[in-house]
């Protein structure tokens, strides 16, 4: 598991959504004081935008692992991907 609480590489709102979306799979249910701090900064269809997400990405991890996909290359080679994977090796020592 990533060291998403340790690393520097997420703003407050992006760790927000890192532990709303951890307690959604963990958990399956949000603590009152979880959905009330998430509720301050996004609206409800962002918040059902972010459950979204997360649902889908879940599905789609699940099937990957089932097949043990490989990710392409044109995917690794990506722009974005590469500077977030410098990123996060940089400031979560992975």
């Amino acid at each position: 598991m990533r060291k998403w609480r340790d690393s520097s590489v997420y703003s407050d709102k992006e760790r927000l959504i890192l532990e709303y979306t951890e307690a959604l799979v963990k958990d399956i249910r949000i603590s009152d004081d979880l959905y009330k701090r998430v509720a301050e900064i996004f609206t409800p269809k962002q918040i059902i935008d972010i459950c979204f997400t997360s649902g889908i990405s879940g599905i789609i991890n699940r099937i990957h692992g089932t097949f043990q996909t490989e990710v392409d290359e044109l995917t690794l080679n990506h722009k974005f991907v590469k500077e977030s994977q410098d990123a996060l090796k940089k400031n979560s020592n992975l």
